[in-house]
């Protein structure tokens, strides 16, 4: 018999890896599991990342593909990770910033905080707390918070405030960082305060404690990008995961390529569960096998571009693949295609299209794949 494992997953909006990396508390995480380092969302928008998590598939194919996609997410033909594990037996119980950020499906209790008044460190201690008293029931749970106060501050320092190419913006970048930093470094803080709730109530025996970043942020790195949610370059698009927990996940950094999309598909492949056939196919794969092995997979993600207004409802102007460290960014608009070697460009700043135009064929033919329209 399958041993059934809790989960509890935590999301640390808008957590860029090269500033919350090094802090104490989430070094400290990572000593304890799997560190996925180079997982690519989907989306630099919540709503884009969370849909596409929560259902392993991609948002051009799940309809939440834009920062109001949660209006047009084909709930009757996408199964969320909350209802995979509601149909198993297990109480599921979810704490997020607003009703569009999630699919709502699945889940027994999904409650809204309140992201300017809430403290999110005591709500989410309490919440752990709250279902490992499942234990005594002898019923298993999946628990999944929302760390939005990363989001919460750039929103008012930085996206209320500035436009998008905005010089007073860009020209001050050690300034921007600072800013950025003392947001991170409350939310490592908040990641030390669950770890030692964690091990107060001995979690990691029975439960696979996940923690994650939906997407990353601008710092002032590109212009027309004060945040995050334009382009698809990788301070936004290279989020992260950690996995801890009982037996399965060994004290490692996974450096290769991995993606949101493949949350859902390890979870059951731990539970032993199948995909659902009566809804779409999932386009994430299982991270087990990638820990110890050299297998190369293909990250896809979008990003609405430079449309005005923004946030926009309209479909994503740039469709992105990562394949090692190769990227193709293409614009569905201007045509403009971008490729980029991050071994040699970590910062994408040269364009190699017109040097290599076989790997740039090659990895657009991946993005005609994946967007049916394109194949007519």
């Amino acid at each position: 018999m399958v041993k059934k494992y809790n989960f509890v997953i935590v999301v640390l909006d808008g957590a860029r890896l090269e500033f919350i990396k090094d802090l104490r508390n989430f070094k400290s995480l990572c000593e304890k599991g799997t560190f996925f380092s180079k997982m690519i969302t989907y989306g630099a928008q919540t709503v884009m990342s969370m849909h596409a998590t929560f259902t392993g598939i991609y948002g051009n194919i799940n309809g939440a593909d834009n920062y109001f996609g949660s209006a047009l997410f084909r709930n009757k033909s996408c199964k969320t990770l909350a209802q995979y594990l509601k149909d198993d037996g297990y109480y599921t119980l979810g704490d997020t910033i607003n009703e569009i950020v999630v699919p709502g499906q699945g889940f027994e209790e999904l409650r809204i905080h309140d992201e300017k008044k809430d403290d999110l460190t005591e709500r989410h201690k309490e919440m752990i707390k709250e279902v490992v008293k499942l234990r005594d029931e002898d019923k298993n749970f999946f628990l999944y918070v929302h760390y939005s106060n990363i989001h919460t501050g750039m929103v008012k320092t930085v996206l209320k405030k500035y436009g998008d190419f905005e010089k007073d913006y860009f020209a001050n970048k050690e300034k921007n960082i600072e800013n950025y930093k003392k947001y991170v470094g409350e939310a490592d803080t908040y990641v030390g305060e669950l770890l030692k709730t964690c091990e107060e109530v001995d979690l990691f025996k029975d439960t696979i404690f996940i923690v994650m970043s939906d997407h990353g942020s601008s710092v002032g790195d590109k212009i027309g990008e004060i945040g995050y949610g334009r382009y698809c370059y990788d301070y936004t698009m290279n989020a992260f995961s950690i996995f801890v927990g009982p037996e399965i996940f060994s004290v490692k950094e996974v450096n290769k390529v991995s993606r949101t999309v493949d949350i859902l598909p390890t979870i059951l492949d731990i539970l032993k569960l199948e995909e659902d056939k009566k809804h779409r196919k999932v386009n994430g794969k299982s991270l087990l096998p990638l820990i110890d092995n050299n297998e190369k997979r293909i990250a896809y993600s979008e990003s609405a571009g430079l449309v005005d207004p923004y946030p926009t409802k309209d479909k994503p102007l740039l469709k992105c693949v990562r394949q090692g460290d190769w990227k193709l960014i293409y614009n569905v608009k201007t045509g403009e295609k971008e490729l980029y070697n991050l071994t040699e460009d970590e910062k994408e700043n040269e364009n190699i299209f017109e040097k290599n135009s076989e790997k740039t064929e090659e990895m657009f033919a991946e993005i005609v794949k994946l967007n049916p329209e394109m194949q007519k």
